[in-house]
């Protein structure tokens, strides 16, 4: 992989895990989610969860651009 390639996949993640933290959000207002505390901890979860697919995703061609994946 080139480093332009890793880039564009980097990003392309980066777009996925914000379209993943405000589809978490939506879908949680959409079903009606009004109060105070349990809509920031929908915030935090979508927020924790799009950022731990976003390392997950973008950690494989950086670790095999570095030789540590085969």
């Amino acid at each position: 992989m080139t480093g332009v390639a890793i880039l564009a996949y980097v990003v392309a993640m980066l777009v996925l895990a914000l379209h993943l933290a405000h589809g978490v959000w939506m879908a949680a207002h959409d079903l009606g989610v009004t109060g105070t505390r349990t809509r920031t901890a929908l915030k935090v979860t979508a927020g924790v969860l799009a950022i731990l697919v976003l390392v997950g995703n973008a950690s494989i061609p950086v670790a095999v651009q570095l030789g540590v994946l085969a």
